[in-house]
């Protein structure tokens, strides 16, 4: 009014009552919410204002022309008896046959957005509620990737007139957030039916939210354009809570469009039963994804991951990241590879932070030099003075040294920053560019792409040079060890870092307890290894559980099909399935010329792409040869000059010790004796060929039908005179012997240790130092704090004395493995040849 006052027009217009909306903060946010640009109505606005005649008689009141009468009874009737706002009057506006309508109509804006718009902006409103269309609309929320099938088909539910709510089932990290969060993005885009246009995507977080919340925000949606989000359902649905009752809201007919979320056990222990769920919720099952697609899924996300932590990822580490997701406990691909990649990616980022390792000894350094110069200044005899003066001189020289790297690093460090800065700056430009051109902003995006996006790559370009020339790498690099690191550093894995037998030649780095890395890991051939709970590789249906052979109806042996990369016939051996993937390689079922069942292991070429570790190879497949037949699964066949390298042992069914315990019970008496007689009748044997096995637990032991096998020689060392088994910790933590975490020079006796733990755990179910933190498990066995429990009673008088005996904490005081078997079978010492025969025999019970 006070407008067309002014202006001298006669008649207040609708561009007047427009403009006079868009002045208004809160009729502006819902436009916007609405989708709609409220600058560029403005401009479109003023000169329809400019055009409107004029009376000459400026301060006369003007009155409401027929046209915003119309507009106003349309608003009215819009409001159905409601108090009217500017919901009803934009509405009222938009219904128009006049340029003003013409122009919100042009803009996409219609009643249904408008009151989409306002149920969303009432339900967003709630602490407890993440609009996830605005999250895509700002680019922060991650695209989609793949899953074609499911995104059609969530769309298609939602879209229904009746009972279009969904429900997805799937194991944490399926993929049922990405899902819904492609649904954002498609709303956001308007690749969407009719039904879904304008709607917002809204995630409520149910666990936090008050008594009274969820029904506030459920009335406030019943008025359309809000798809609610209920992640977890089966967690926030506990009998008597307020989010269960309002689940039968859904049965109203006017009741919102809900997406709940849950894991297949939830769902069948807490939601399978409510009939509101059956009966308006439509079940939609989010299966893992594959390697290969997750592998794809990273690849589209690497970009991302670069410019967030500002590094360069190799696409090996996206492989390894797919292939290594399900060493994480809880979550399954594509969501635990995305997590474990995030990780790495971090490590790497803080490491490219740190001072480099050249100027922290050159400041260690310095601070040496000070204390020594600070001692001499008390002396006063010529040689002190002369000493110092020579420090002075070496100390001046060191610290203008450490000034110079300091400098050099700061350089590297803001050029690095400035960098990631740049890159961030790009993909924003990019994004708001694309966001322009799917606007119809021509003008703002031919700016954005020949103005601005040119400008940010020149400076990227020239901080990339500054870089290269002070030679220094412009970004880290993460690489696939750095993404096996992360699994092998997590709780439950093995204390598994570089160690070499020669200096500079890295000899195997462990992925984790549940898979152990060597040039002949039995427990890969003969998938039966097991592992902490928390971190061995999840079974899936088609798999057997800890990797031990299960006969399937068909008497085959369970495993996973032949995939289109997996080979068919290798060396003379037809491959008949996939058994499992270790750190090394790929571990299949085959048979020989002969019908003989045997496990070939496929080897990655990078173990072999060094002469030093394919020589170790040779090394330590002659020595496991020389281990009696009846103590371990056997190597049978080699062949590393091939284009596949291979490895072929014997296939050896039974489960792992630790997993006869945890189903079967412990052992005690007779039938703990055979196992002791058995097992320290392997490790005399594995001794008498030089080896020390290093890694000796329960889930190296395998008992089979003949007796008990040791496995797992991956980590094992020769004990021969050229080859030292000093270095830094290697093993299980709960089984290692004190001086394997002292970094001291490893025997036979570490391996009689870890055997007498063993014999423990098989009695009383856990290990004698505990199964905790490793720094608790160090600390114990350091101070020879071990708990028996009720070992004593369940052992026979040698054994238990023989089990005390080993556990001592000085190598040199712990009985040989010969002589353990001596005693515990009562004899004196014979050959070694028939003492082995006899142990075996007394484990059989053949004896």
């Amino acid at each position: 009014m006070h407008r067309a006052t002014g202006a001298g027009h006669p008649e207040v217009e609708p561009p007047h009552v427009l403009v006079a909306l868009l002045d208004d903060d809160d009729a502006g946010a819902l436009l916007a919410s609405a989708g709609a640009d409220v600058a560029a109505l403005r401009r479109a606005a003023e000169p329809l204002l400019a055009r409107l005649p004029r009376s000459g008689a400026a301060g006369e009141a003007p009155r409401l022309s027929r046209t915003v009468v119309k507009a106003v009874s349309a608003a009215n009737e819009a409001a159905a008896g409601e108090e009217m706002s500017a919901v009803h009057l934009l509405a009222g506006l938009a219904a128009g046959d006049d340029p003003v309508g013409r122009l919100l109509r042009a803009a996409d804006v219609t009643r249904q957005r408008l009151l989409s718009a306002q149920a969303g902006r009432e339900v967003v409103r709630s602490p407890y509620a993440q609009d996830l269309t605005l999250r895509a609309r700002q680019g922060t929320l991650e695209p989609i990737v793949g899953r074609a099938a499911e995104s059609r088909r969530l769309v298609e539910i939602l879209s229904r007139r009746g009972g279009g709510n969904a429900l997805l089932v799937g194991e944490r990290g399926a993929g049922k957030s990405a899902l819904i969060a492609g649904l954002a993005h498609r709303v956001e885009a308007g690749d969407v039916p009719a039904a879904l246009r304008g709607v917002r995507v809204v995630a409520l977080d149910l666990a936090a939210m008050p008594d009274g919340e969820l029904d506030r925000i459920m009335a406030a949606a019943r008025r359309g354009g809000v798809v609610l989000v209920l992640d977890d359902l089966h967690q926030a649905a506990r009998p008597g809570s307020p989010v269960l009752a309002a689940l039968g809201r859904f049965a109203d007919p006017d009741a919102p469009r809900a997406i709940a979320t849950a894991t297949p056990a939830g769902e069948r222990e807490r939601l399978a039963d409510l009939p509101v769920l059956r009966r308006h919720f439509q079940g939609l099952p989010v299966a893992e994804a594959s390697v290969e697609d997750t592998a794809m899924i990273l690849r589209v996300l690497r970009a991302r991951f670069e410019e967030h932590h500002g590094i360069t990822i190799r696409d090996a580490a996206l492989v390894a990241a797919a292939r290594l997701a399900d060493r994480i406990g809880g979550r399954v691909r594509p969501g635990g590879a995305v997590e474990l990649l995030d990780e790495a990616a971090t490590r790497l980022q803080v490491d490219a932070g740190d001072a480099p390792a050249e100027l922290r000894e050159l400041e260690r350094a310095v601070a040496r030099l000070e204390i020594e110069r600070f001692a001499l200044l008390k002396e006063d005899d010529a040689a002190s003075r002369e000493r110092l003066a020579e420090l002075d001189r070496r100390l001046s020289d060191a610290r203008a040294d450490e000034r110079v790297l300091r400098a050099r690093w700061y350089r590297a460090r803001d050029d690095r920053d400035q960098s990631a800065d740049l890159r961030r700056q790009v993909e924003d430009v990019q994004a708001d560019a694309e966001r322009a051109q799917r606007d119809g902003d021509l003008e703002t995006a031919a700016r954005l792409l020949y103005g601005e996006l040119p400008e940010l790559e020149r400076r990227l370009a020239e901080v990339g040079e500054r870089a290269a020339a002070a030679g220094a790498p412009e970004r880290a690099e993460l690489r696939e060890d750095d993404v096996a690191r992360v699994v092998s550093d997590a709780p439950g894995g093995s204390v598994f870092l570089n160690v070499t037998d020669e200096p500079g030649v890295p000899v195997q780095e462990a992925v984790g307890e549940s898979e152990v890395q060597g040039a002949f890991d039995e427990s890969d051939f003969s998938a039966q290894k097991g592992g902490d709970a928390a971190w061995a590789p999840r079974p899936r249906p088609s798999e057997p559980s800890e990797g031990v052979p299960v006969s399937e109806p068909d008497g085959e042996t369970a495993g996973s099909s032949l995939g289109v990369a997996d080979p068919r016939v290798l060396g003379g051996y037809r491959i008949l399935r996939r058994l499992g993937q270790g750190g090394q390689g790929v571990v299949y079922l085959a048979e020989d010329a002969d019908g003989r069942r045997v496990a070939v292991k496929v080897l990655h070429a990078a173990a072999l792409d060094h002469p030093r570790a394919r020589e170790r190879f040779f090394r330590e497949i002659d020595a496991a040869r020389r281990v009696a037949s009846f103590c371990t699964a056997q190597v049978l066949d080699a062949d590393f000059a091939g284009e596949l390298p291979y490895v072929v042992s014997e296939y050896v069914t039974g489960p792992s010790l630790r997993r006869a315990v945890t189903e079967d019970g412990t052992r005690s008496g007779g039938a703990l004796d055979r196992l002791a007689i058995g097992t320290i009748t392997a490790l005399a044997a594995i001794a008498e060929a030089g080896i020390v096995h290093r890694d000796f637990k329960p889930d190296n032991v395998l008992l089979g039908p003949d007796g008990p096998r040791v496995i797992d020689f991956g980590i094992a060392r020769i004990t021969d005179a050229g080859s030292s088994v000093t270095g830094q910790a290697i093993g299980t933590p709960a089984y290692m012997a004190p001086e394997q975490f002292e970094g001291g020079r490893i025997g036979p006796a570490a391996d009689v240790y870890a055997w007498a733990c063993t014999m423990v755990h098989a009695a009383t179910g856990r290990p004698p130092h505990g199964a905790d933190s490793i720094p608790q498990i160090m600390y114990r066995k350091l101070r020879g704090e071990a708990d028996l429990g009720d070992f004593p009673a369940r052992a026979s008088g040698a054994l238990r004395t023989l089990v005390e005996e080993a556990l001592r904490g000085a190598p040199a005081e712990r009985p040989a493995a010969r002589d353990v078997l001596l005693r515990l079978i009562g004899h004196d010492a014979p050959a070694p040849t028939r003492l082995l025969a006899e142990g075996a025999a007394r484990a059989t019970g053949t004896s």
